[in-house]
């Protein structure tokens, strides 16, 4: 019988450990994981992180994280400056030792690793390394035999002095596996299941010796086994040029080869009178033993937070049997990629922006804000051309019956995008055409409005203005949402223009508009009165909805796409 540990390492015949991490890791990673920075309004943070996530090449070593994770519960991510830039190591449980102080801060870290050295001779030989990393401080010592992690002596150590930590702060995140079957954490999946998985490889096992030995249909006779069979394994290579010079096949001496050592011979010749030959024919596997095993393995799926694939016939099954995976995998996720990755490259970014204010600007990244760094990944199961289109008609239909702005639409049709995304989405190319027909037909009902005291369009009385004057910045700053602003024409900036000139132009055209259309008065040449506030403009590069926050809204025709587009129209 198989114990745990043997099971891990590969040894044994049940399945239920390797099926299990196939199922977290294809859920896991789904898709393919992206990690995007949530603050990056020129996109040198994106650059930066996707040239570190390249380097390190992060997305073909996320299998091997999330199998260290699963199989030995915790690990450790270690940011490594180096000359070109930064490693991000990882290290299994055996591999490192983490010390916290009584607010649960990371202290201290240990870390053990090996490596081969090329000796004189060209031969090369095991060297072992031992760091201890504080927020000051990092230690380095290196010797032949294996150090131990507990203890800060070495067996003949060559020993470095200690160098200063330049970043300031550890760079190491312990990743702990989040495990279904227990309130613990930093536990291996398999650890509460041990005797369990180790009941199932034993009754694997012993099916698998029943085939071997059954299903070849015994012979029953009353001669010598010697006389009826024939020895296989090396034999069957006899005879031949490789045998002659001391070949012999690879796995002979394992457990399954050893069982398969002799065969029926085909000739058994010299049957004397009452001898017996008899074929036996043996159900080697009862039914009802095949159906407890299948029962038993995809107990022990469910109970690790997995799924038995059994069963499963159709695409609604796998759906919603599988969303108890995505569940367990969601946890795992959240583990390594938002409390793990996601917060070592922060470091990273954090390390980049002290580099760029210690060097006045010359290397490094400049400071934006705030550092988080966010990670998506693309779906296990691909959506369907109309599963796309219903969520599109859903977002529609909340923009238009509840009024939900366009950016919070964006996210429902593209949950996985960032706020940067979604605002460079609104202002790549334009505004939804009903939007901008809502709002020329709100405008020309203003306009169409007929005082019945005077029979000249209603203006108002305070100011004298057009009514459709009062409704422009509300459809300025919902159509222009997103969109980005460039200098002001003639070279203009936002602090030497008249605002009042901004609002002489907005009333010229909307009287203009009332001109062309035959059904208002020419208002060419009218000042706005002294009791209206003057609008803010914008500074290059902010979006309207920036600009809003500070007061008025923007009527400057030249500076506004939108209502450049509706000038155009009429």
């Amino acid at each position: 019988m198989a114990t745990l540990p043997e099971i891990l390492a590969g040894n044994g015949e049940s399945l239920v450990i390797h099926n299990h991490l196939q199922q977290m890791i294809t859920f896991a990673r789904a898709g393919g994981v992206e990690f995007v920075a949530q603050t990056d309004s020129e996109g040198l943070r994106k650059t930066f992180i996707d040239r570190l996530v390249r380097k390190n090449r992060l997305k073909t070593r996320l299998k091997s994280m999330l199998v260290r994770m699963i199989k030995g519960g915790r690990l450790l991510l270690y940011l490594r400056p180096v000359a070109d830039g930064y490693r991000i190591q990882d290290y299994p449980a055996d591999q490192y030792r983490a010390d916290y102080d009584a607010n649960g801060d990371l202290e201290a870290v240990v870390i053990i690793y090996s490596y081969k050295a090329r000796q004189t001779s060209g031969q090369t030989k095991e060297r072992w390394v031992r760091l201890r990393l504080t927020a000051d401080v990092i230690e380095k010592q290196e010797g032949d035999a294996k150090p131990d992690l507990e203890n800060d002596q070495y067996q003949t150590p060559v020993t470095t002095a200690p160098i200063a930590n330049s970043l300031g702060f550890i760079p190491c995140i312990e990743v702990l596996n989040p495990v279904p079957a227990s309130e613990k954490e930093g536990v291996s999946d398999f650890e509460e299941m041990g005797s369990r998985i180790e009941a199932h490889d034993t009754m694997i096992e012993a099916i698998i010796e029943n085939l071997d030995f059954f299903c070849r249909s015994p012979l029953l006779t009353n001669r010598e086994a010697s006389e009826v069979t024939e020895a296989m394994g090396e034999d069957l290579y006899s005879g031949g040029v490789a045998h002659a010079s001391g070949y012999r096949p690879a796995g002979a001496s394992s457990p399954r080869r050893q069982r398969s050592q002799r065969k029926i011979k085909r000739v058994i010749g010299g049957i004397d009178e009452g001898e017996m030959f008899q074929q036996l024919v043996i159900n080697p596997v009862p039914g009802d033993l095949l159906a407890f095993a299948s029962r038993y393995e995809q107990q022990l799926r469910e109970a690790m937070g997995g799924v038995y694939e059994g069963g499963i016939e159709t695409a609604a099954e796998t759906s919603i049997v599988y969303g108890k995976v995505q569940s367990t995998a969601a946890e795992k996720q959240e583990a390594l990629y938002t409390l793990g990755l996601c917060e070592i490259l922060e470091m990273a970014i954090y390390a980049e922006e002290m580099l760029n204010l210690a060097s006045g600007g010359a290397m490094g990244l400049p400071e934006m804000g705030d550092r988080t760094v966010n990670w998506r990944a693309a779906p296990v199961f691909v959506e369907s051309t109309n599963e796309i289109n219903l969520r599109t008609i859903s977002a529609r239909n909340l923009m238009k019956f509840v009024g939900v702005s366009a950016k919070e639409a964006l996210k429902y049709v593209f949950p996985g995008k960032s706020d940067s995304e979604l605002d460079g989405m609104v202002s790549d190319g334009g505004f939804p055409s009903d939007y901008l027909s809502t709002a020329i037909g709100m405008l020309q009902q203003l306009n169409q409005a007929i005082d019945p005291l005077t029979g000249v369009p209603q203006v108002d009385p305070a100011t004298g203005q057009p009514l459709s004057a009062y409704l422009l910045p509300f459809i300025i700053n919902n159509l222009n949402y997103g969109q980005q602003f460039s200098t002001v024409p003639n070279n203009d900036s936002p602090s030497n223009v008249d605002p009042n000139r901004a609002i002489s132009a907005a009333l010229g055209t909307v009287a203009r508009i009332q001109q062309q259309s035959g059904r208002g008065q020419q208002l060419d040449g009218m000042e706005p009165a002294n009791v209206r506030e003057p609008l803010q403009l914008p500074t290059p590069g902010s979006t309207v909805s920036e600009s809003a926050s500070s007061g008025g809204g923007f009527l400057d025709f030249n500076r506004s796409p939108v209502l450049n587009a509706i000038r155009s129209i009429f």
